[in-house]
């Protein structure tokens, strides 16, 4: 029996040859060429191949409207791509492009919460002790906290690879997520209701769909975002902020 035909992959040497071209290339002319006519096309390709998974793609917005931005974003970051880490540059794109439809997502579901009648909750949210946190008898509030773990998370993945250990794929996804859920929390958690075992799945299935990452994953890379938060909590209870 025949074999069938082994299927070229749309992003070959050739086109990881092109980004090296492309990237070491000086003159705009001779790099507008090689974009032209290598990478143009595989990136739409790469684009339209993450739209067509559903669970990355909002209702808000468009096809075109998301392959138009998303590949305006990937030519930005183009230059990111370090082409002596030998690594693929197929890998690399992918993750910022899915990244960038994923932040389609993050901003559609903040603009739901942001429609939500806070006035109508807020009051059984402050009576609610599942949602209180005690703080001493300082000027320091719970924002003030929230604000703070975000600033940490964000040092932790603007300084990965420099001072800290190096971020993997899953922690910086994660991370990003945290800093958008914890900017939101007010309008995010009012929402909540039922046990702590309800509102544990109700989060996590928030971080689940600002990641697409499974539940595993999710446990797995909060260690590092735990740990950190840990040490915060220390070294305020420490400096008698908590």
């Amino acid at each position: 029996m025949a074999r069938g035909r082994k299927r070229k992959h749309y992003f070959g040497p050739e086109q990881e040859d092109a980004v090296v071209r492309y990237l070491e290339s000086p003159n705009d002319e001779e790099r507008n060429d090689i974009y032209n006519k290598w990478l143009r096309d595989v990136f739409i390709k790469m684009i339209e191949s993450l739209i067509r998974k559903k669970d990355l793609v909002p209702d808000g917005y468009t096809h075109e409207e998301i392959l138009v931005d998303t590949l305006s974003h990937l030519i930005t970051k183009m230059n990111k791509f370090d082409i002596n880490a030998n690594k693929k540059a197929y890998s690399y794109f992918t993750v910022i492009c899915k990244n960038h439809i994923l932040g389609f997502k993050i901003k559609e579901d903040k603009e739901r919460n942001r429609k939500i009648p806070f006035d109508t909750v807020l009051s059984t949210f402050e009576e609610d002790e599942r949602h209180s946190y005690s703080l001493s008898d300082t000027d320091y509030t719970k924002n003030d906290l929230i604000n703070d773990i975000c600033e940490e998370i964000k040092e932790e993945l603007e300084a990965e690879g420099v001072t800290k250990k190096k971020m993997k794929l899953n922690e910086r996804k994660l991370g990003f997520a945290l800093i958008e859920i914890l900017g939101n929390w007010e309008d995010i958690f009012t929402n909540l209701e039922g046990g702590s075992k309800y509102n544990k799945n109700s989060i996590l299935g928030t971080i689940r769909d600002y990641t697409n990452m499974t539940t595993k994953d999710i446990r797995v890379s909060m260690k590092r975002f735990k740990k950190l938060y840990n040490l915060l909590k220390l070294s305020k209870i420490k400096d008698g902020y908590i």
